[in-house]
């Protein structure tokens, strides 16, 4: 029987104490013909050493400086796709715990329809696993918003599956040939909506974005951001909250007077409630200015 050879990379920073389960998980896959790597994007603690010594067996590129969500994964994917000859990359955050059928359920949806490209299942929160976290992105065109479906619903009210918006980058398949035609992540971005802006370039070449209606990953939510197990936005998060969908705008050709109406009365709004601290809501308004700087070319 073939099997398609399937990349993963993990991205980490400063991930001693959980990235072990993560790839404890992943390990404990089903799949025969997968290649793991961990991209760390310059840890300060100890989880280079720590991976070293307890998986010998897992490829480990160190970055000399942190690269972000993007640059970060990039470096990764690169590898996979032209040392490794991978005809799939999984692309997973360091903060997750995967099923042992991820792999075969992801790659069986991409397998069942040529256009689908990018493929995620159900997310559920680690520490309420019975909490929908993510079970399909859905994307506002006019005013520049994304929702994640059925957020912190129970799991017997799964959706439907099938095409969504965009698939969120904690989890994610593609197939070779999106990288191939769509290109990589952005950098512009360091650090959110970069998941976003992939699948929606993908889109534009006729790919679509599938989600699996199974909870096969369950999510530390913003462990890696500095926020362990919260929704509160820190300082680091507010930024990038709020500057990145200005730069989605102006990337994707997207209304700019709605979506700025968007971000003003719709987003900030929301995100107040949500500011961790004073800090946060510094770096939100900073972050809206320069996105601002971002679209007026300054």
């Amino acid at each position: 029987m073939n099997f398609p050879k399937i990349g993963v990379v993990v991205l980490t920073f400063n991930a001693e104490k959980y990235i072990k389960v993560c790839l404890d998980s992943l390990i404990n896959n089903n799949y025969p013909n997968c290649t793991i790597i961990v991209v760390d994007n310059n840890s300060q603690d100890n989880t280079c050493h720590m991976l070293c010594d307890l998986f010998p067996g897992v490829k480990l590129i160190r970055n000399k400086k942190n690269l972000g969500y993007a640059g970060g994964n990039n470096i990764g994917i690169k590898y996979l796709l032209k040392k490794e000859n991978c005809d799939y990359i999984l692309i997973l955050n360091d903060d997750t715990i995967v099923n042992k059928n991820i792999i075969n359920e992801l790659l069986k949806s991409l397998n069942n329809n040529a256009h689908n490209g990018i493929a995620g299942s159900v997310i559920t929160y680690f520490d309420r696993p019975d909490r929908i976290w993510f079970a399909g992105g859905y994307l506002n065109k006019n005013f520049c918003f994304t929702r994640h479906s059925c957020m912190n619903k129970g799991i017997d009210i799964l959706p439907d599956k099938g095409i969504v918006g965009f698939i969120t980058g904690a989890c994610m398949m593609i197939k070779r040939e999106v990288f191939e035609v769509a290109g990589f992540f952005s950098e512009d971005y360091f650090l959110y909506w970069e998941d976003v802006d992939f699948c929606q370039r993908a889109t534009n070449y006729g790919y679509k974005c599938y989600l699996v209606n199974k909870p096969l990953v369950k999510h530390m939510v913003s462990v890696s951001a500095g926020n362990s197990g919260k929704n509160t936005l820190s300082p680091i998060r507010a930024y990038y909250y709020a500057r990145n969908p200005f730069l989605f705008m102006e990337k994707n050709g997207f209304p700019k007077f709605s979506g700025i109406m968007g971000q003003m009365f719709i987003r900030f709004p929301y995100y107040l409630f949500s500011l961790e601290n004073f800090f946060a809501f510094r770096e939100y308004l900073r972050g809206i200015k320069d996105g601002f700087r971002y679209m007026l070319k300054i």
